[in-house]
């Protein structure tokens, strides 16, 4: 079963109000992404926080076939919390991650995403855009190669970013933007009312990353984000610091500049607990 997650967890401070049930073209924001995923999915669930959120979105869904799960309250990074929650506890072969906050996201762009992704079977997949950035609220997971890996991460990593998944994943595939999206607004984020009024992209679709990249690991033993996690929390970091930079290195090869980055801040935590 394939089965989707609209992310609508955030706090929408930047809006100042819940742009989530703010209208486009005469149509809630969420409702607009889940009228674009619904057909490459079985079933459609709203990762939510509390019931003040369940409150705001189900006169949304009236009567539609739509299914909610609450975050975990002892995890904490913003969008990771929705998406660890939901791998964890929905019952599914696949899922299809989205952020509730993509108005203009169409469903040609899921059509053209997974036909890329039947074709190569990873294990985990997002879009990156030209300039080595990733966009990993749109997160493809096969839970069912993953699902060792999810529990630990729940176990191990308590605050966490949305890229986490691409990192631990034995096989990562990085679509290239310009493959599957015709108008780079259509993944553009709604993060205030301007943009309401004049969206505009967050990335270029050319730039530095030219091709799709595929990133292997050989098993869970050489994948360095889960090495590194385990390093941290058996006290010996300057031995994570070390599996950390080489991850850097292998992600430099490719321009991920994404996954640079994340890798970098990870760092700093591990030195601060050192000092």
């Amino acid at each position: 079963m394939r089965v989707g997650v609209i992310l609508a967890g955030g706090e929408s401070r930047r809006f100042q109000g819940n742009k989530l049930i703010v209208e486009i073209d005469g149509s809630p924001v969420i409702k607009r992404v889940y009228n674009a995923i619904k057909d490459y999915v079985d079933i459609t669930y709203i990762s939510i926080k509390d019931e003040d959120r369940y409150e705001e979105l189900s006169s949304v869904f009236h009567g539609i076939d739509v299914k909610y799960i609450y975050d975990y309250k002892e995890l904490d990074g913003g969008p990771y919390v929705g998406i660890i929650t939901s791998l964890d506890l929905i019952e599914a072969d696949e899922f299809i991650i989205v952020p509730g906050d993509t108005p203009w996201i169409k469903g040609i762009f899921f059509n053209k995403w997974l036909k890329y992704i039947d074709e190569c079977r990873p294990i985990a997949s997002s879009v990156i855009w030209g300039n080595g950035m990733i966009d990993s609220l749109f997160l493809y997971v096969e839970k069912r190669r993953i699902r060792s890996i999810i529990k630990l991460l729940y176990l191990l990593r308590k605050s966490g970013r949305a890229t986490d998944i691409l990192r631990a994943a034995p096989y990562t595939y990085l679509v290239n933007a310009y493959k599957v999206v015709d108008n780079p607004l259509w993944l553009a984020h709604l993060n205030t009312r301007e943009d309401s009024i004049s969206p505009s992209p967050r990335n270029p679709l050319k730039g530095v990353v030219k091709n799709d990249i595929h990133i292997k690991w050989n098993g869970l033993s050489s994948i360095p984000f889960l090495n590194a996690l385990d390093k941290i929390n058996l006290g010996e970091y300057t031995e994570a610091v070390s599996i950390l930079l080489d991850e850097a290195r292998k992600y430099n090869e490719y321009n991920i500049m994404h996954l640079i980055d994340h890798v970098a801040r990870d760092i700093c935590d591990v030195v601060n607990k050192m000092i």
